[in-house]
């Protein structure tokens, strides 16, 4: 394929980087008279709908951040081959990675360090986790009449390996958080606190950290960190703790302690980072991890002969293909805390998940519902599509319970479907319906590009919510039944990935 000339309006130059997913370009705007960095995804990557939604969903969040320590992004578009792209800031000063070829002193290593953090700190309050903080994504821009220090990259390749079910563990190996290095864990703010302290390291010592060996997994800097002197050395000690809950619970609480290293006598600590100092909790000999991380296996025999029954407010039938199957539930290894938000699946400290894949749609859900999983054809005919199916994955604890109106059962329902998509969200929302409910609207995840409803007063104080999330071609529809002191739905949506929508 010949190298594009034009990116809109913008006037291509040269290629400045490019990875398996993407490629950068320098360009130049006429209009304003100013380069532009335009990242363009990879031709092999076009065609796959969950990849295009999470390039753009990069962009938003960029343009969310709207940050002096974060790339911003200015322009989006497609190109005549179909390939998107999104125009940024372009950093003419270089990246961290080419100004590290020895150590650097503590002050500097400080003040770089703290930029990142500052960074992160936006992108944590926006609920947004990197996932892939290094020095070739950390970069320097010389506008303004002084340097400015960006965070780049939000991690697409890892939400193509998701998406993809590769069987790789995402992170870069060295400033990668222990618990990235399982195939199906999940990961909170806490892995980029792992990853700053592992950058910090490696300014100090001018080489990338070593990867040592713990009881819980080969990815692990701590070694590096221990000749680091001071309070420096207590932050970084700190960041890379093998387990989340001994780090800083954000960049937010890390930036503000390196702020005050870099300045002590500033004070107080700028108001956007006050944040209450969670001590690290001591660990009990009962909590100790395993000595090999779990693997991902098939625990769930699920027999797609069987008729299932209606699902509740009879609104769809879920119809399997007749032949047997087994659908692996990867048990995730990391309890993660937070509240629902942002790009990312967040979930309570108290609640472990499962990766739950069947045919071409996964979804992340509590543990203690994915007892037993089935896929296979969504009968649209509730929705008023006539003799038309799509794909559809259930999960509970148990499968013929949860459909019941009076049971206290939790699941979860996916659909997929290409053919609902010109229906409006209302007019499918309006199928669906629980009698002795109340339903009322439902805001979603700034992310979701859709609509929901919240059905309340339930028996057995349970809960529904349906969700209708449009995707470039095609529509995800999800129910959730829940108990009504539990909140587990927008994490749900965010999980839900999709290989081949049809």
């Amino acid at each position: 394929m010949p190298d594009p000339t034009l990116f809109g309006r913008y006037r291509s130059d040269r290629r400045i980087g490019s990875g398996a997913f993407a490629t950068v370009w320098l360009a130049h705007d006429d209009l304003l008279d100013s380069p532009v960095a335009v990242k363009v995804l990879a031709e092999n990557w076009t065609d796959r709908l969950d990849i295009r939604a999470r390039f753009s969903d990069e962009a938003r969040i960029l343009r969310r951040a709207d940050s002096d320590h974060v790339v911003r992004v200015h322009d989006i578009g497609e190109l005549d081959d179909g390939r998107p792209y999104f125009v940024m800031t372009y950093a003419d000063a270089g990246t961290l990675a080419e100004r590290l070829s020895g150590p650097l002193a503590e002050p500097l290593a400080v003040q770089h360090g703290l930029g990142v953090a500052d960074g992160l700190a936006v992108l944590h309050r926006l609920g947004v986790v990197h996932r892939d903080v290094k020095p070739s994504n950390v970069l320097f821009h010389s506008g303004r009449g002084t340097e400015r220090l960006l965070i780049a990259d939000l991690g697409l390749a890892r939400a193509v390996a998701h998406a993809s079910g590769f069987t790789l563990a995402a992170g870069t190996p060295g400033y990668m958080a222990p618990e990235q290095a399982v195939m199906g864990g999940s990961v909170d703010a806490r892995a980029d606190v792992y990853a700053l302290g592992a950058l910090i390291t490696h300014m100090l010592s001018g080489h990338t950290p070593r990867i040592v060996s713990d009881e819980r997994s080969a990815v692990f800097a701590r070694h590096d960190a221990d000749g680091i002197p001071g309070r420096l050395g207590e932050i970084v000690r700190r960041a890379l703790a093998p387990y989340p809950e001994e780090r800083y619970a954000s960049a937010v609480e890390m930036a503000a302690e390196l702020r005050q290293l870099s300045n002590p006598a500033k004070a107080p600590v700028p108001e956007a980072h006050h944040q209450p100092r969670r001590e690290a909790p001591r660990r009990e000999p009962q909590l100790e991890r395993p000595a090999t991380p779990p693997v991902e296996r098939p625990v769930t025999q699920v027999d797609d002969g069987a008729e299932p029954a209606p699902l509740l407010g009879r609104s769809r039938v879920f119809r399997s293909r007749g032949r047997r199957r087994r659908i692996a539930v990867a048990a995730a290894v990391v309890v993660l805390a937070g509240a629902a938000g942002g790009g990312y699946a967040y979930w309570n400290s108290r609640v472990g998940t499962k990766l739950v894949t069947g045919g071409d749609v996964s979804v992340r859900v509590p543990k203690s519902w994915a007892g037993q999983v089935k896929s296979g054809s969504w009968q649209l005919d509730g929705f008023g599509v006539k003799g038309q199916t799509g794909q559809g994955v259930e999960v509970a604890s148990d499968v013929p319970r949860w459909n019941v109106a009076d049971s206290t059962t939790p699941g979860v329902f996916v659909g997929v479907s290409s053919r609902l998509h010109q229906e409006s969200n209302t007019t499918l929302l309006s199928r669906v319906s629980h009698p002795g409910c109340t339903k009322k609207a439902r805001a979603v995840p700034h992310n979701i590009n859709g609509a929901s409803q919240h059905w309340s007063g339930c028996a057995g104080d349970m809960t529904f919510d349906e969700t209708v999330e449009r995707r470039d071609g095609y529509i995800v529809y999800v129910q959730v039944k829940q108990p009504s002191n539990e909140q587990h739905t927008d994490a749900i949506l965010e999980s839900v990935r999709v290989s081949n929508a049809t």
